[in-house]
């Protein structure tokens, strides 16, 4: 049986993998304060909303930071 995972929280450990500086960074956090005001019901519509925002950070595996990676892995359950 699969463990059902909490946005919140894989938001929170992505978001401490991403330099400071990296506008994902930003958009996650932002993304995250907005999930705040949304009722428990409906915060599993939004994971594709961050997958969404994850994703097109670099589309480009070949050249991505190797921190994206690690955010790859959290998002997907690997880790």
């Amino acid at each position: 049986m699969t463990q059902k995972r909490n946005l919140k929280d894989v938001l929170g450990r992505i978001i401490n993998v991403i330099p400071e500086e990296d506008k994902l960074s930003n958009d996650l956090k932002s993304f995250l304060g907005d999930l705040e005001f949304k009722s428990p019901e409906v915060i599993n519509f939004f994971w594709r909303e961050g997958e969404t925002k994850i994703y097109l950070r670099c589309p480009d595996l070949n050249n991505a930071p190797s921190w994206y990676i690690t955010v790859l892995e959290i998002w997907s359950g690997k880790i």
